[in-house]
């Protein structure tokens, strides 16, 4: 928690009490993609005077810090998680929607590094679609 308070910080941002119960739900939370609905849903219970907007607001300026990264997935809804560090992508299951995570990613092989040697990526998002163990249509 003190890693990613310290960010906001050297950011420019201040910890509010709204900011820190935001980061506590996705230090709690199981999943690890997020929307802000459902971020709401779960601080309302703790500060009902809350509302949507200074939890969007809050989530957007946690993205321009670099505290959080914000998905934008087929359905059209923004998800969040907390940046970490880790570079990693998302299997998504399209019947039942749970997201797992894998750390493999195919841009680091050396046949994608060697065809594109005149590029040099900085940054990518891949998320897999498919259907979980549970969900399996086949």
């Amino acid at each position: 928690m003190e890693f990613l308070e310290e960010k906001l910080k050297r950011n420019g941002y201040k910890i509010t009490k709204h900011r820190r119960a935001i980061l506590n739900i996705f230090l709690e939370s199981e999943e690890h993609l997020l929307t802000a609905a459902e971020i709401y849903n779960r601080i309302i219970s703790e500060y009902n005077n809350i509302n949507f907007s200074t939890v969007y607001r809050n989530l957007e300026a946690m993205t321009k810090a670099n505290v959080v990264k914000r998905f934008n997935l087929d359905n059209g809804v923004n998800y969040y998680e907390l940046n970490e560090g880790v570079h990693h992508h998302h299997l998504i299951c399209l019947e039942c929607g749970q997201t797992k995570i894998t750390n493999y990613c195919p841009l680091k092989e050396p046949k994608f590094l060697m065809i594109h040697d005149d590029f040099t990526p900085v940054d990518h998002k891949l998320e897999i679609y498919g259907y979980c163990k549970k969900c399996n249509k086949g």
